[in-house]
């Protein structure tokens, strides 16, 4: 073999062990100390998986002492330091890990979402919403971060950015979401009735029953906006004409109905409704007690325990109050004292409805939409 041929080969062989060695050194060792690294970062996955938060945070510290790189491992640390209430440390440790240089897309997604809900448990609205708009501009995340932007919306009185967020996203397929955009156009009509824009209000507020036909808070702010301008006949007349349709959802606008057609001297009117809401839906157990209440008042007390036993339906405790306060009228105080004299404390306000929020508990007697402690928007009845 020629002697220069010779050499060539011989130096390929070095430049190629060379190179394995190379490749061996910056890789595989790389690789057995990435290995030996995740070691803390899968048992904190692990005690994160069983629910173990507290040995999880010191599996995630460890692994980030060992690898500062581990992006995922500072993420979750955050995300569980939230999760135990420890807000601002959580806070702290996504913002830093925001402003690293070289993060890929993914990561700053994933960094943007915990932020968002650092802020959101914070109670910091504004901030929240910054990382939130950023996820739905990018179409990262819609679902999650959605709703979270409809609340902020509608906390803020930000009604149609509301709507708009639920019309835009998948949330527009959900019963709930859909009933949402309902209530979001009355509480728009509640704003414009403030600045005295009725028109504009009813606007709205029939938009609504568009939607919903049934919605008893958008026929009651309709009529509500035709008293304060004196359009007393047609506030009545969209009110009864509602009963009669939805009879179940009467009972909210019984006070205003009574109120109304009181002031106009017009006292009659108000149990021809009653009677024919009954003769339409017999056991509607509120129109039964205002109609018998109205039969006391004349005194016609046998004509309205007969109307009570006949609405009954084998269930005497809704209309409990109302018998014992025939029969105490009546002079038949033992009756009524067997009835129960503290039912009847408790159910005499025939009209003392309780509105309540399913979400956090809040009652009111007056309806409302928005919750004014929680600010959930739905129909509470």
């Amino acid at each position: 073999m020629d002697s220069s041929l010779s050499i060539q080969v011989l130096s390929i062989l070095i430049l190629l062990t060379a190179a394995g060695w190379a490749f061996y050194f910056f890789y595989f060792k790389k690789q057995e100390k990435t290995a030996a690294q995740s070691k803390p970062y899968l048992s904190a996955l692990k005690f994160m998986a069983e629910n173990d938060n507290r040995r999880a945070v010191e599996k995630f510290k460890e692994a980030v002492r060992e690898d500062s790189d581990n992006i995922d491992a500072y993420l979750k640390l955050g995300d569980i330091l939230r999760k135990e209430g420890m807000l601002k440390n959580a806070a702290r440790i996504h913002r830093d890990l925001s402003l690293r240089t070289g993060l890929n897309e993914e990561d700053k997604l994933k960094i943007w979402y915990s932020m968002g809900l650092d802020y959101w448990h914070l109670k910091n609205l504004e901030a929240a919403e910054t990382y939130f708009k950023k996820l739905i501009e990018q179409k990262k995340y819609v679902l999650r971060v959605a709703p979270y932007l409809v609340k902020i919306y509608e906390t803020g009185d930000r009604y149609k950015e509301a709507a708009k967020i639920i019309e835009s996203t998948a949330l527009v397929k959900d019963e709930k979401y859909q009933d949402r955009l309902v209530f979001l156009k009355v509480l728009e009509g509640l704003l414009e009735q403030e600045k005295g824009e009725g028109k504009n209000a009813r606007i709205l507020y029939k938009e609504a029953l568009k939607k919903r036909p049934d919605c008893v808070s958008a026929v009651f702010c309709i009529g509500e906006s035709y008293l304060t301008e004196e359009r007393v006949e047609e506030a009545l007349n969209i009110w009864s004409e509602f009963c009669y349709a939805y009879p179940q959802k009467a009972k909210v606008l019984f006070p205003s109905l009574e109120k109304t057609y009181f002031e106009k001297g017009n006292f009659n009117k108000i149990q021809e409704l009653y009677e024919t809401i009954l003769k339409k839906d017999s056991q509607n157990v509120p129109a039964c007690k205002a109609l018998s209440a109205i039969l006391r008042k004349k005194g016609d007390f046998d004509t309205a325990l007969s109307l009570i036993n006949s609405c009954q339906n084998g269930n005497e405790k809704p209309l409990a109050g109302e018998i014992v306060s025939i029969l105490f009228e009546k002079g038949r105080y033992k009756e009524a004292a067997a009835k129960a004299i503290a039912v009847a404390e408790e159910e005499t306000g025939r009209f003392t409805q309780i509105f309540k929020c399913n979400s956090c508990g809040y009652t009111s007697e007056k309806l409302f939409i928005k919750c004014p402690q929680c600010g959930t928007v739905d129909e509470h009845i």
